[in-house]
């Protein structure tokens, strides 16, 4: 076993909550953020969702200089939507994906490198639904376009470096990384058929490909090689 396989398995709980420490904060926000929900008028939430056809009058009077503090929130609802979700099972489906590839993005490549993939593929899926979407009034959240790009950042990593095989708890044996590489791509792929048949429903599809396609981005051409990683030959 690799050491970086080798430390998924370590005895030493106290060691694998602090190494993943920003994980479980960031789980934990969205856990609380779901229960504050409860107490909050919809009328409130929707002030940190993202909103198509909001984001692109905002980005007009931008443009022609007459905006204000309304204008500007509307671009940082591009990230605050992320944090929110729309029920249990919403949160607890993205809560799954959003552990098992971004603890694997952390312990690969730090996270600091966690928080900047985190932030960009939130911005990039925001902005992919919303050009997708521009007279859309229906405000967007979630933390799935944040996954797709925890996905298509572990694709890069996979493709371009040989990578140990990680053991994510709670699965009970290490996971080549060909085979979280394929599922990342059958989830992408998954996507790009829905918006070519046009399919409808409350799952913003664009968000997904444009949350992949900046991790992917990332991790094909900007971040370092992770210390556990290897060239491929």
């Amino acid at each position: 076993l690799s050491p970086f396989t080798m430390s998924w398995l370590a005895p030493n709980k106290r060691s694998f909550a602090q190494r993943q420490a920003p994980m479980f904060v960031l789980m934990g926000m969205m856990v609380v953020i779901f229960a504050l929900q409860w107490r909050t008028p919809f009328q409130l939430q929707v002030a940190f969702m993202t909103i198509p056809a909001d984001m692109m009058e905002s980005w007009d009077k931008i443009r022609s200089g007459d905006f204000g503090i309304g204008e500007i929130w509307s671009f940082v609802t591009m990230f605050t939507y992320a944090f929110l979700h729309g029920s249990l099972e919403h949160l607890g489906n993205n809560l799954l994906f959003f552990w098992i590839f971004g603890a694997i993005i952390h312990e690969l490549l730090s996270w600091r490198w966690l928080l900047l993939t985190l932030v960009l593929t939130a911005f990039a899926a925001a902005l992919t639904h919303n050009l997708m979407n521009p007279e859309s009034w229906v405000p967007t959240l979630g933390a799935s376009g944040v996954v797709s790009g925890f996905m298509g950042a572990y694709l890069g990593l996979s493709v371009r470096w040989r990578l140990p095989d990680p053991h994510i708890w709670p699965i009970a044996r290490p996971i080549p990384p060909a085979n979280l590489a394929i599922m990342a791509l059958i989830f992408v792929a998954i996507d790009y058929h829905a918006i070519f048949q046009q399919v409808g429903g409350m799952t913003a599809y664009g968000a997904h490909v444009g949350g992949f396609t900046m991790g992917l981005f990332l991790t094909s051409f900007i971040t370092p090689r992770p210390a556990a990683a290897h060239s491929k030959r």
